[in-house]
């Protein structure tokens, strides 16, 4: 699932946390999207690193 499949469907039960009044529902997404945006974050540094560690082997190849 992709991230913007997934803040869309937070989206929807946000505002249907709010229609319903649910504040603890409404922290609980909060708290999710926030999740979500720090493995976001530690996938890019991950990903930083793997291609760091390709050059670096494709370096020594050569």
């Amino acid at each position: 699932m992709l991230y913007s499949e997934i803040s869309q469907a937070l989206k929807d039960l946000a505002a249907a946390a709010k229609r319903a009044q649910d504040l603890e529902v409404n922290n609980k997404i909060i708290d999710v999207q926030e999740m979500i945006m720090e493995l976001m974050e530690e996938n890019r540094n991950l990903q930083q690193q793997l291609n760091n560690t390709k050059k670096l082997k494709n370096g020594d190849e050569s």
